[in-house]
């Protein structure tokens, strides 16, 4: 699917949004945003250059669709509402074997969960999450400072929320701690901010956890998730 650069593209999908699964790097150039779940999924693509690619993965409660979207100089943003009739932009839908009447195949794509994937946000666990305030800054002089603002506590996942302030323009295009980058994350404009939603596994969190964020084209900030530094909350996870 086309999506002109600098330009929004709007993509709305035929029932609920349960994961939405992308690559971090593709989904930081191409401009993604979640703009709601319900009653259906609507995602932004707002690419900035044109070497923007990749292939997204929408997951509903029936239904898998995977659509690739590439940067290009030409047409207008639009919406394009995907999966609802076979005559409809759905066609561009790349998981779709070349037979027009093959979308609903399309549910055949649960094959790629069985390879290495990054994990996708859980959207139900984040919504049933409990919220506990931080506001943590960090940024040198000059520098745009970062919010850790808070971080919400389910089963499985915590969720970290950071606000990067006045960058409602910029990209975050790494996320990464101890173990490695970190996939599962999502940003987008706030007013005049940039805000990040980003994903860790519970059990995996120590005293040693130490969560970067990169500015594309910019500076890199940390931070630590201590009891010293954190809220009563972390001492209760870290018991």
């Amino acid at each position: 699917m086309a999506c002109p650069v600098n330009q929004t593209t709007i993509l709305v999908f035929p029932e609920p949004l349960k994961q939405l699964r992308s690559q971090s790097r593709e989904a930081a150039l191409l401009g993604l945003s979640v703009q709601r779940t319900k009653p259906t999924g609507v995602i932004s693509v707002h690419p900035t250059a044109l070497s923007a690619r990749g292939t997204i993965e929408f997951r509903g409660p029936t239904r898998v669709l995977r659509v690739t979207l590439e940067a290009t100089t030409e047409g207008t943003g639009r919406e394009v509402r995907l999966g609802e009739a076979p005559s409809s932009p759905a066609a561009e839908e790349t998981s779709a074997p070349p037979p027009p009447a093959a979308p609903p195949a399309a549910v055949a794509v649960p094959a790629p969960p069985a390879t290495p994937a990054p994990p996708a946000l859980d959207l139900q666990g984040l919504l049933r999450a409990t919220p506990r305030a931080i506001d943590r800054r960090e940024g040198l002089p000059g520098q745009r400072p970062m919010v850790l603002k808070d971080a919400l506590f389910g089963d499985e996942w915590v969720w970290l929320r950071f606000h990067l302030e006045g960058g409602a323009l910029a990209r975050v295009d790494r996320v990464w701690w101890e173990q490695g980058d970190i996939t599962s994350y999502v940003q987008e404009a706030n007013g005049k901010d940039l805000r990040i939603v980003v994903q860790i596994p519970r059990a995996a969190v120590s005293k040693k956890t130490r969560v970067s964020l990169r500015v594309a084209a910019g500076p890199a900030y940390r931070f630590a998730l201590t009891p010293s530094t954190l809220t009563s909350f972390f001492k209760e996870l870290f018991k």
